[in-house]
């Protein structure tokens, strides 16, 4: 193999004009520290691995999608942009190196999105460019294993501070020349003079930092790099894959849509799954600004297998070429099954805060999708209503006992094996005959009275206690109307008491959901006064004893017995045990 090099600048000149990425590649996914540490590396003349290329030749353009590099990043997630073909003249794609290429093109020309404290998700990110310490010595140093050179990513503020110089990286790029960084050079030191006592050491250490990265920019040849220039396609994904299968390896996720890429020729795979995982998370979040986005193209092409009635087996042999084919001709059922059951999801108040286990949907999913239109849950039939209310407990039984957790592919195919004898147009979601089945594989089925225990031992704090307290109530759209889990006798009242019943405060028993409107009005008031305020059907509802006496602090105790015995006989009903 015949290897060329470069210099940075020099690649830095090719990205998004002959250098570009291939559908197949998945997105970038390093976060800051990683690209200092390859800036630190460069700076120390470590070897960075070689990057691998092909060249495509000019007869294979009109079939190929080409997608331009990142120059700017975000913790929030961020997708490549697709390229008009008809704009590039010379094509080159790279096949391995991707991440390291982003991160030179973020850190000279682009910027790093961060999260804050606020905003969007609970955060408010903050634009970031990537700096060098200019007085910091990258000869001294204790630890060969950790960066020596002092790059960070910092808001564009003063550089100025009390032990560092913040540089802006990207400004070495105003100096091609020997001549030019001779008076950036010097201009930087009056500058600092001006600005601060310093010793004539560190005015000769900022000279030294400012003059390597000049020369790891502009003189020294680090990128290593083989161009592959067979025509034939199959044999560059062949490369592809091995190349990623070292180092730090595709997810399987990105591999297997990237053999789906290679396979539709009518439609975009990535621009199409990925664009509908964004879908998916922003429909099942709705109305809950703090949470995850938990959905994962995982998520979408494993229900693909499980709804065509394909192996399980997440692999590319599962992907082949007639398995992409079929998923692209029922594309747009599979979203439809899949939208459908993630919107029911956030009717019911399940969301990226308390879905711990997306592939608990899939069954459902499975269900909506081969009744081919006749049950959507959230329509007005009779049917349709009794559909939602089993779909409801079963999911969130499942949830709850954790059903699909561990070693998910096993149990999806026992499940989905019920649900193709007993699903269809007009059918009932068949709650019994999963049971069983989830029994026969060991785990806690939803009809399982092991369960009301499980659900009795969850505590305030628990994500799940959400999702156990809506199977007290017969409501489904918990949301449509934003709750709040709550405690019954407030936390303040505990205080008074010098730690009695504190380690009861958190119990299941003295946790209800109330509307954000009727938490706000009950506040730390006195239980007792509280719940008078309360017509007789809002205790019946919230399993409220009806003895006054128990609504005393000082009967506590009897409180929690009587209400625990309440929540059980709910819970019996609910799944259907004596």
């Amino acid at each position: 193999m015949n290897y060329q090099s470069e210099t940075t600048a020099s690649a830095l000149q090719k990205l998004n004009k002959e250098y570009f990425l291939p559908t197949l590649q998945r997105e970038f996914v390093w976060d800051s520290k990683k690209i200092c540490k390859l800036f630190d590396s460069l700076m120390r003349g470590y070897p960075i691995s070689s990057f691998l290329l092909w060249k495509v030749p000019p007869e294979a353009h009109g079939d190929l999608e080409i997608y331009k590099f990142l120059n700017s990043v975000s913790e929030l997630g961020r997708h490549n942009e697709r390229r008009r073909m008809d704009l590039v003249s010379e094509l080159t794609f790279v096949l391995d190196g991707q991440q390291r290429l982003t991160s030179i093109l973020v850190g000279l020309r682009g910027s790093y999105e961060a999260r804050g404290r606020y905003g969007p998700a609970g955060h408010k990110a903050c634009v970031q460019k990537l700096y060098l310490d200019l007085l910091r010595d990258g000869h001294r140093t204790e630890d060969d294993s950790e960066p020596s050179y002092g790059f960070a990513f910092r808001e564009p503020d003063a550089n100025l501070d009390r032990k560092a110089y913040w540089f802006e990286v990207g400004r070495i790029l105003e100096c091609p020349t020997d001549n030019e960084l001779a008076i950036f050079v010097q201009a930087t030191l009056d500058k600092v003079k001006a600005n601060r006592n310093v010793s004539p050491e560190q005015l000769d250490l900022i000279a030294a930092n400012l003059r390597r990265l000049h020369d790891v920019v502009f003189r020294e040849a680090v990128i290593l790099h083989y161009t592959e220039t067979n025509t034939d396609q199959k044999r560059m994904l062949e490369i592809f894959v091995r190349a990623n299968s070292g180092g730090k390896p595709l997810s399987k996720p990105d591999l297997l849509l990237s053999n789906l890429t290679v396979h539709w020729k009518e439609r975009n795979a990535r621009e199409a799954v990925k664009g509908f995982v964004d879908e998916l998370n922003s429909s099942l979040n709705t109305g809950c600004r703090n949470a995850k986005s938990v959905l994962s193209q995982d998520f979408v092409l494993k229900s693909c297998l499980v709804l065509l009635n394909r192996p399980i087996a997440y692999d590319l042999a599962s992907f082949n070429k007639d398995t992409c084919e079929l998923i692209l001709e029922e594309w747009d059922n599979i979203r439809i099954a899949l939208a459908d059951i993630v919107g029911v999801c956030n009717w019911f108040g399940l969301n990226g805060m308390n879905l711990k286990s997306a592939n608990t949907l899939i069954p459902v999913a499975y269900f909506i999708y081969h009744s081919r239109g006749t049950s959507r849950l959230r329509a007005g039939t009779e049917r349709d209503a009794r559909n939602a209310i089993l779909v409801r407990r079963w999911l969130m039984l499942s949830l709850l006992n954790g059903v699909f957790s561990g070693t998910a592919d096993s149990m999806l195919h026992k499940v989905r094996d019920v649900l193709r004898r007993h699903t269809g147009p007009g059918n009932y979601f068949p709650v019994g005959e999963i049971d069983a089945a989830v029994a026969r594989a060991g785990r806690i089925s939803t009809s399982d009275p092991r369960t009301i225990e499980r659900i009795l031992a969850i505590k305030y704090k628990d994500p799940r206690c959400f999702l156990a307290l809506t199977l007290l109530f017969d409501e489904r759209g918990w949301g449509t109307i934003p709750h709040d889990v709550d405690h019954i006798f407030p936390q303040e009242a505990f205080k008074s008491f010098l730690g009695k019943y504190k380690e009861h405060r958190d119990c299941l028993a003295n946790v209800t959901l109330l509307l954000q409107r009727d938490n706000q009005v009950k506040k730390s008031m006195a239980f007792q006064d509280w719940i008078q305020t309360r017509e007789p059907g809002f205790r019946q509802q919230h399993l409220i004893p009806e003895d006054r006496s128990l609504w005393q602090m000082e009967k506590f105790p009897y409180f929690l017995e009587e209400r625990n015995r309440l929540i059980q006989e709910r819970l019996r009903v609910v799944l259907g045990v004596q």
